[in-house]
């Protein structure tokens, strides 16, 4: 028995030592995994670092493309509201507007293609190092890789950026900017704009309440019935020969352009009107009423009689002889070639006699000198300069009309959000 113990003592010793083999290999091999595991861990980490870094300096380059882009939308909308408060009409204002779209869109453009940027092997360390952003000391931060111009089709422009650490580069963050392809432009959309135009150029338009009358003779041997709030063109002038005084002939509110001379050859009266003729002939067979009351009249000549007294014989002291001027009223006697100087001269002293001035009335001519005065009855003035600009010349010597009008308008971006904004010009 004892020497069978003996024969098996050898055996537990291999087997004590074969369990220690096998401890030893298991625990290598679990060391071998931890350590495999503990790299990984690191390996992921620091990728997680990058591409955060990454994601941070994305987010950086969009906020300061956005910035720029804003920049040029609110420089944008300055020029636009200087254009808009000194344009002096809807043509000039259109004409400023394009230019300053071109000019404006243009440098958008030019905005998007001089910043376009592809880093390469061959690109210089100064220029990298322009694009690279340090977050954190030592070598940790991001860089921009690369930078699109904006593609016109889709209104897009591409960003590629890589955040690094001294251990790792990550893999590029690319992301797509929505941006504006202009800045302002000139859409379908319409707005009613008030319009300025001469007489002239009122007369072309469109409107259902302009007369044009292009036979002076189809007048009629009759009181010529003139409609309140209308405009009338007499293309070749006309001849009144029946009174327009009164209910039915009054010009009461209603706006006449002759391209010829127009007479009236019986009582007359224009009140809250305007009339611009060439020459304007008032001659009656008697010392009827006559009569201009807060009215504009512009001419290059006119000449008043009244029974048997031409201007020239007008008696100072007989009323009856005169027209009544009255309520802030003013004639323009504007020269002309058609009207000699030594005529025109006359005119002005006969027109000063003839005219019974009252209520801030106003008689407007024109000097050998070149200037332009006003006569209120009394006494002469000369019209302060600058004399095309004083607000008496324009009132006596610049009539216009205005209308309503549906024109495009310019659109821009919102310089506060980027949305699209309606800009209007009025």
């Amino acid at each position: 028995m004892l020497r069978q113990l003996k024969n098996e003592s050898g055996y537990t010793l291999l087997i004590t030592l074969g369990l220690i083999l096998m401890l030893m290999l298991f625990m290598f091999s679990f060391t071998r995994i931890a350590v495999s595991q503990k790299v990984q861990v690191e390996k992921t980490d620091s990728t997680l670092v990058t591409t955060a870094l990454a994601e941070m300096g994305a987010e950086y380059y969009k906020e300061q493309i956005i910035a720029e882009v804003n920049a040029l939308i609110n420089d944008t909308s300055i020029k636009m509201d200087g254009i808009k408060s000194t344009a002096t009409s809807y043509s000039d204002l259109t004409s400023k507007m394009n230019q300053l779209a071109n000019t404006q869109n243009t440098n958008l453009l030019t905005y998007y293609t001089s910043n376009q940027y592809f880093e390469t092997d061959a690109t210089p360390e100064s220029l990298r190092t322009a694009n690279t952003t340090f977050v954190e000391n030592p070598g940790i931060g991001y860089r921009l890789i690369e930078r699109s111009t904006l593609d016109i089709t889709t209104s897009t422009l591409s960003l590629k950026v890589v955040g690094f650490t001294p251990q790792e580069v990550s893999e590029p963050i690319e992301i797509f900017l929505t941006l504006p392809k202009q800045l302002m432009w000139q859409g379908d959309k319409t707005e009613t704009f008030t319009a300025t135009y001469s007489f002239e150029e009122y007369a072309d338009l469109p409107n259902e309440k302009t007369i044009v009358i292009n036979d002076p003779n189809s007048i009629g041997s009759s009181t010529y019935t003139f409609q309140q709030e209308h405009f009338y063109h007499f293309v070749s002038g006309a001849l009144f020969d029946k009174q327009q005084f009164g209910t039915d002939g009054s010009l009461v509110k209603v706006n006449v352009l002759s391209g010829a001379p127009l007479e009236f050859d019986k009582h007359f009266q224009v009140l809250d009107s305007n009339l611009i003729t060439t020459t304007l002939t008032l001659d009656f067979n008697s010392n009827s009423q006559t009569e201009i009351v807060n009215s504009h009249i512009i001419a290059n000549k006119i000449t008043i009689t009244k029974g048997d007294v031409v201007m020239e014989n007008v008696d100072p002291n007989n009323n009856s002889q005169k027209v009544d001027f009255t309520n802030a009223s003013t004639i323009c006697l504007k020269p002309s070639d058609s009207v000699t100087a030594d005529a025109y001269d006359k005119n002005v002293v006969n027109l000063k006699k003839v005219l019974l001035y009252s209520g801030d009335s106003k008689l407007v001519y024109k000097k050998s000198n070149g200037l332009y005065y006003y006569f209120t009855g009394s006494n002469e003035f000369v019209i302060p300069s600058p004399q095309l600009d004083n607000a008496i010349y324009k009132e006596a010597c610049m009539i216009t009309m205005t209308a309503q009008e549906q024109k495009t308008v310019f659109e821009a971006y919102d310089p506060n959000n980027m949305r699209l904004s309606d800009v209007i010009y009025q």
